[in-house]
């Protein structure tokens, strides 16, 4: 499904955003919520808004991997084993290649920056 299909208002988007990259536990912050499109729509949605943001300068790199870690969350531990769609996993499996220093960069290597970015621009155009 597009990620642009009945899309959620951003402000709606953005506060689940906030809401889970900041949240002390995922289980919290996806308390009490509902999605009123399908799941794969959702999922999609969220993922591209964190990937905008985050390439945006919106959101620094550990709120919006936090964000995407919550997802996942949300996705395959709370509530049911719903999964991820294509687009939302690719987003994530981006933020997830910024969490460690690859094999051959230096200390002064920056994971998110030389291969978080990349990855999100060819998701995102």
């Amino acid at each position: 499904m597009n990620a642009q299909q009945n899309p959620i208002g951003e402000d709606v988007l953005d506060l689940h955003i906030a809401i889970v990259g900041s949240a002390s536990s995922f289980e919290a912050a996806w308390s009490g919520f509902t999605q009123e499109d399908a799941h794969e729509t959702f999922c999609d949605q969220f993922a591209r808004r964190v990937a905008e943001r985050y390439l945006g300068g919106e959101l620094s790199y550990e709120v919006a991997d936090r964000a995407m870690n919550g997802l996942y969350a949300y996705c395959y531990h709370l509530d049911s084993d719903r999964g991820m769609s294509g687009y939302a996993w690719a987003v994530f499996d981006a933020f997830e290649a910024g969490e460690y220093v690859h094999e051959g960069d230096g200390p002064e290597a920056s994971p998110d920056e030389k291969y978080v970015v990349p990855l999100l621009r060819k998701l995102c155009v």
